[in-house]
């Protein structure tokens, strides 16, 4: 449009101002929930961060499992025995 209308900018000034306002009326509502959360449960906010934190980290692949070391000599556990000890007479 050669020549845009002052109704038509006006029109967009408003929205442009009201979308601003909810930006900042949901802002606040953000700060207010977090203190009566600190409020209600002392560190829950520590808590979320700390989730957050382990949310963000990538899932690494499972690591293959390794063989079990050899036992070193005279280091071996010692065989089951072949005989039990009971109560019987």
């Amino acid at each position: 449009m050669l020549f845009p209308c002052r109704a038509c900018k006006a029109k967009d000034d408003e929205i442009a101002h009201q979308q601003e306002t909810i930006l900042w009326l949901q802002g606040q509502l953000d700060r207010q929930n977090k203190r009566f959360l600190e409020i209600a449960d002392p560190g829950a906010n520590d808590r979320v961060v700390q989730a957050d934190r382990r949310a963000a980290k990538p899932i690494s692949a499972p690591k293959p499992l390794m063989a079990p070391e050899p036992l070193l000599p005279g280091t071996e556990p010692s065989p089951a025995p072949s005989w039990e000890v009971t109560d019987e007479e």
